[in-house]
């Protein structure tokens, strides 16, 4: 993504908080996001 964490959260209206939102991206792309 061309967007920092937050943005993208904001942006997709995401009712969840970071931590909730690394873990469920995780279970779908478990790769790092370095």
């Amino acid at each position: 993504f061309g967007i920092n964490e937050a943005q993208f959260i904001s942006f997709m209206g995401f009712g969840i908080n970071e931590a909730q939102f690394i873990s469920f991206m995780g279970l779908f792309f478990p790769i790092n996001w370095s």
